[in-house]
């Protein structure tokens, strides 16, 4: 039979583990959480992970929570001589690139730790994509990842970055 302690008051009883606010909700006890949505009421508008420290005298900073939303819709590349995909400060990004001749691709602001995936089309046969430096390759070894070759081709590669390398797989002809 489970016993339940309804009248436990102080230091026994049960206090709330997490407090959502907008202002710092001060010196509620020592390794309580508190979502910071002082720059918005949203994950994507900045709300932080904070945890009160051992002593209950100050806050540490354990998430940006709105680098969990970061990315979440597929961002259309420019295509041109060199395609630049920016990714700074995002852990996964979808972006999506119609190629129109040979291309080499750059990405922009990769820290450890993130994935992507590119979906690529082809506007017409013969179209080339050169990966970025330290660029590996699954099944290949070349560093390269040939493209369908058609028009109207498609495919999508998959890439995570562990701050040296760029890891690569490329997914089947799409058409």
């Amino acid at each position: 039979m489970a016993v339940v302690h309804k009248s436990l008051t102080g230091d026994e009883a049960i206090h709330e583990i997490m407090y959502v606010a907008s202002s710092d909700p001060g010196a509620v006890g020592a390794n309580k959480f508190w979502l910071d949505t002082t720059g918005g009421a949203t994950l994507q508008a900045g709300a932080i992970l904070k945890q009160r420290n051992g002593a209950n005298s100050g806050w540490t900073t354990r998430a940006d929570l709105s680098a969990l939303t970061a990315g979440a819709s597929i961002t259309t590349l420019t295509d041109g001589a060199t395609v630049t995909w920016t990714v700074t400060g995002k852990r996964e990004d979808m972006a999506q690139l119609t190629i129109a001749g040979a291309r080499t691709l750059a990405i922009s602001g990769a820290s450890a730790g993130f994935r992507g995936a590119l979906h690529i089309t082809e506007s017409g046969s013969s179209r080339s994509l050169a990966l970025p430096a330290s660029s590996i390759v699954a099944n290949t070894g070349a560093g390269a990842i040939a493209l369908t070759g058609s028009s109207g081709g498609k495919q999508k590669w998959t890439v995570s970055y562990d701050g040296t390398n760029y890891w690569w797989e490329a997914g089947a002809d799409y058409t």
